[in-house]
Order: structure tokens, then sequence, then C-alpha cells
């Protein structure tokens, strides 16, 4: 008689995966599109693009008759310039760093700029109360991206939001049959709340 191997993922007679509790195989990851930035990024290029205007402006036929305020008005258009360009900095790399794992028994959150201030989250797929799937929306509607939102029974997480992905309708209809056989197969361990 052949024994099984242990690590091997074994197939049910209902032809669903029996899903181990230490299997880590993940199924999903991804970050959000940097799209998620345009409105941001629009309103610091429009502030830059002003206070360059407004500068210029001031410097080539405004100043004349008020000298002494030059030093208020170049201090205060290069903080807005400067302030422009560290916010865009910001936003880009807020999106860059936020990555969503997902292993046939959990789902794992990583948010916050470089380790120093990285929090990484964690949640069981048995604890998944329901999946949303909200409408898009112009931008990313555009860009065929869209949102996925995951309520949980987790303090920490209550709602996992994945934003701006492709292929959406793939990752549920990949994480709909592992929720399900785990929800049925852990009852007496995960009970809902």
């Amino acid at each position: 008689m052949i024994e099984p191997d242990d690590d091997v993922v074994m197939e049910t007679g209902s032809g669903s995966p029996n899903i181990e509790f230490d299997d880590e195989t993940v199924i999903w990851e991804g970050r959000p599109s940097q799209v998620i930035n345009a409105w941001n990024f629009f309103g610091c290029i429009s502030a830059i693009l002003f206070s360059t205007y407004a500068l210029w402006l001031w410097h080539s036929e405004l100043y004349a008759g008020y000298e002494e305020l030059s030093p208020f008005v170049d201090i205060t258009c290069q903080s807005v310039i400067i302030g422009g360009i560290l916010l865009m900095v910001y936003f880009y790399l807020d999106i860059l760093y936020e990555k969503t794992t997902i292993t046939r028994n959990k789902i794992q959150e990583k948010k916050g700029i470089t380790r120093f201030f990285q929090q990484e989250r964690y949640c069981e797929i048995s604890d998944i109360r329901d999946i949303k799937s909200p409408s898009p929306g112009l931008v990313l509607g555009i860009f065929n991206l869209a949102d996925l939102l995951i309520e949980t029974n987790d303090d920490d997480q209550p709602v996992i939001e994945i934003r701006a992905i492709k292929n959406r309708d793939e990752l549920v209809s990949t994480l709909l049959p592992i929720w399900r056989k785990l929800k049925l197969d852990r009852k007496g361990f995960f009970a809902d709340r």
C-alpha cells in the first residue's frame, strides 16, 4: 500500500482541494496601480505650475513698488513647489510599498514606506465574512482596473481593501472555492462571531 507524502495536497472525492493548516501556497499577490494617484498628482502638478507662474509673474512685473514683499513671495512660492514635489514622491512610494499576498490560508497586507515604517497584517481566509466587488468608477474603469473589498471578522482589519488591480474577477473565482472549503472544514475551530 502506498502512503501519501506529507507535503502533497490530496484531492477529495468532491474535486475540491484538501487545504492543510500550514499550506501557504501563494494564490495571488499584487500591488495597487499608480493610477490611484492620478488626482493627487494632478493636484500637486497644478500647485507647482501655479506657484511657478506666480513667481515668474511677480519677478517680471508685479514686484514694482512692493520690493519688500519679494522675500515673502519667494519663500511662499518655493515652499509650495518643494512641498508639491515631496508630496508626489510620498504618494508614489506609498503605493509602491503597498502589497497584498493571498495564500491558501491567509491574507497578508503590507503597508508603509520602507521596512522601518512598514506594517504587516494577517487575516485567516476562514475569517472572511463577505467579498464585495464595487464598481470601478471612471478613472479605474478607463484603465481596466477595479477594487475588491473583503469584510472579515478580524479585529485588526475589519475590511481589507485590495485597490486598483487587474483581473479582479479571476481573483474572486480563485478565492471563493478556497474560502467555502475552509469555512466548512474549520467550522469547529474558527467559529463566526
